[in-house]
C-alpha cells in the first residue's frame, strides 16, 4: 500500500513519527525486547509509522511481505497516554481496546500526544448551545421579564394597567 492511499480526499498530514505497533499490547510494558518481537504487527522487520492528520490517527506498518493499517477517528479515541522509559516511550490509545505504539523517541511521543490531546479537547468542548441561565439570556427572556414586571407591580412601582400593557407586549414575543 502506497502512503498516498492511506489518506482520504482533502485530509492533511500534521505529524508523523516512527516506532513499533504492537499486535496485542501489554500496557504495563512499553519497551521492546526479543521476547515480545512476535507481537509486532507486520513482523519484526516492518517499519511502523504513527500518522497524525486533521481527522484521525493512522498506525501504518510497512513490511517486506505485508503492510498493516489501523486508523482511529478522533471521536473513537477515548484516551491517550504516554509511557516513558529510560531511552524510549510508548503511546497507548484506548479505542475500545488498547493500541500500543512503542519504541518512539521521547520528544516525538510527547509532541504527538500533546497534539492528539489538543484535538480531542477541541472536539469534546465544541459548544452546542449557550448556558440556559446566563445573565444576557435572562434579560431577553419574556417569562423572566413578566416575573420582574409582576414584582414591580406588587411593590407599587407600576400600576396594574401598565403591568397588563407591558405583559401583552412580552407575550407577543413568545
Amino acid at each position: 500500500m502506497a502512503s498516498n492511499e492511506l489518506f482520504e480526499s482533502g485530509e492533511v498530514l500534521l505529524a508523523a513519527i516512527t516506532g513499533q505497533v504492537r499486535e496485542a499490547s501489554d500496557k504495563s510494558h512499553g519497551g521492546f525486547s526479543l521476547a515480545n518481537a512476535s507481537n509486532l504487527k507486520g513482523g519484526m522487520f516492518s517499519k511502523h509509522y504513527l500518522l497524525f492528520t486533521d481527522r484521525r490517527v493512522i498506525l501504518w506498518g510497512r513490511g517486506t511481505l505485508r503492510s498493516t493499517n489501523d486508523s482511529f477517528d478522533f471521536d473513537a479515541i477515548r484516551s491517550v497516554e504516554i509511557q516513558v522509559g529510560i531511552l524510549l516511550a510508548s503511546i497507548v490509545f484506548n479505542v475500545g481496546r488498547t493500541e500500543n505504539f512503542a519504541n518512539v523517541q521521547k520528544a516525538d511521543a510527547k509532541h504527538v500526544v500533546t497534539l492528539i490531546r489538543e484535538q480531542l479537547a477541541k472536539r469534546r468542548k465544541t459548544p452546542t448551545s449557550p448556558p440556559h441561565n446566563s445573565a444576557d439570556q435572562q434579560k431577553d427572556d419574556p417569562i423572566d421579564q413578566i416575573r420582574r414586571l409582576a414584582e414591580l407591580r406588587d411593590s407599587g412601582a407600576i400600576s396594574d394597567e401598565e403591568f397588563v400593557t407591558l405583559k401583552q407586549k412580552l407575550i407577543g414575543r413568545l
